[in-house]
């Protein structure tokens, strides 16, 4: 079996008291040949001295500073600094599982690194531990398909560094960057599923991208419609019509967190226009139904 060396990128600003988490679980995987880049995109916390205390500690851990420019650039600034030929991230509020660097490199000796983009499963937590969703191990034949029903974050993912000779991230999106990239490295190859969940992304209210901002939504949901009018042809029409819904659906129940009635309504209507379905107007009706009656979501 050959052993790969992984370069493993954690963008971050301001998440000192979330970071160690990250570190240390990189620190404890059962595979241990890998460089950790930790690119500190403008922090103002006393970030830089932690990530230099770990740096002391093990010369593996790799500071990086930049003045703020958002998680792509960081990202990107971590590529061009990467020295392993296989590029993995982690987010600083995030952690791998112990075997997650073992299961790809079984993997790539398996596949004799014949491919170029994989990615494995993973847990989103509450902060009490509850699973909120995870992966599905279904196998999708279409890889655009599979971009749009399994939302696959940059966490599991492991990519050549060859591939972002042709491809990196967007620096000018601030949400859906990561599937944004997906799409366009979907071009040119496949995407291979590693069936083992090594990723638990941990929900929380401080995350970057809070699903509870309403800037968050609207952005992701012209994304969606972006790519899909861009990849019309490479997705099957149920598959778009079902993510558009999906969009839209999402965008509803935020406006019915935030009771704001004709934004609901708009947004339902809008979501039953792209998946005009018995199962889906029973689930608009619910919807209104809790609403009206100032019920929570379930």
């Amino acid at each position: 079996m050959t052993d790969v060396q992984f370069s493993i990128i954690i963008p971050t600003y301001n998440r000192s008291k979330f970071i160690a988490t990250a570190i240390n679980s990189v620190k404890e995987q059962t595979y241990q040949n890998w460089e950790l880049l930790v690119v500190d995109d403008g922090s103002t916390d006393d970030t830089k001295d932690m990530i230099q205390e770990f740096s002391e500690q093990d010369n593996r851990i790799i500071y990086i500073y930049q003045k703020n420019q958002e998680r792509s650039a960081a990202r990107n600034h971590g590529i061009n600094r990467a020295k392993s030929e296989y590029i993995c991230f982690l987010d600083s509020d995030d952690l791998f599982e112990p075997n997650h660097l073992a299961c790809i490199n079984n993997r790539l000796n398996k596949d004799n690194y014949k491919f170029k983009v994989y990615f494995t499963l993973k847990k989103i937590k509450s902060a009490d531990g509850e699973i909120l969703l995870q992966s599905s191990n279904y196998y999708y034949e279409n890889t655009f398909t599979l971009l749009l029903k399994e939302m696959i974050h940059c966490q599991q993912m492991c990519i050549h560094k060859s591939v972002f000779e042709q491809h990196k991230f967007n620096n000018q999106l601030n949400v859906g960057e990561d599937i944004e990239l997906w799409f366009r490295i979907a071009e040119s190859f496949s995407f291979n599923k590693i069936n083992e969940f090594t990723i638990i992304i941990n929900d929380h209210s401080q995350r970057t991208v809070s699903i509870t901002n309403e800037k968050t939504y609207i952005l992701f949901k012209q994304l969606m419609h972006k790519l899909i009018r861009k990849y019309r042809n490479k997705v099957p029409i149920k598959e778009r019509q079902n993510c558009l819904s999906g969009v839209h659906f999402n965008l509803a129940k935020h406006y019915f967190l935030k009771r704001k009635t004709l934004n609901l309504i708009q947004q339902i209507i809008v979501s039953s226009f792209y998946k005009p379905k018995p199962s889906h107007l029973k689930k608009t009706i619910y919807l209104l139904y809790l609403y009206v009656n100032k019920k929570n979501l379930s």
